[in-house]
């Protein structure tokens, strides 16, 4: 079930997951590099250097930044969790599969469900 992840990190992930639908997160505010994702992921090294995963990593940067342009995100800067949740509910799913482009989890299908419940909750 973890695709190539530590239970660790999956039970992590999970955490986060139910955090942010709980309610209590107010605020993200978007970083480069190490962030609370990163915890404990098994792949990890000096902040996921490129020079650790090669391509993977910069493939990983790219997403980030067709992320941040479609949702028209800074980093560093303070934002409401449901503003974040509106710009990715506003996105069409043709938007959505743009910036997933090659990536391994896209295959799977669970991120396209996901942006799909979001847009129907949203509506």
């Amino acid at each position: 079930m973890g695709y190539g992840y530590s239970p660790e990190f999956v039970i992590e992930m999970e955490r986060i997951v139910r955090t942010l639908a709980s309610g209590r997160v107010k605020t993200i505010i978007l970083r480069n590099g190490f962030d609370n994702v990163c915890r404990a992921c098994p792949h990890q090294d000096d902040e996921c250097s490129p020079a650790h995963l090669g391509s993977r990593g910069n493939a990983a940067q790219e997403f980030d930044r067709r992320t941040l342009r479609a949702l028209k995100l800074k980093l560093g800067h303070p934002y409401p969790l449901p503003e974040i949740n509106a710009r990715i509910a506003a996105l069409t799913p043709e938007q959505f599969h743009e910036i997933c482009k090659g990536c391994e989890w896209q295959l799977l299908g669970a991120c396209a469900k996901g942006h799909a419940a979001l847009r129907k909750s949203m509506a």
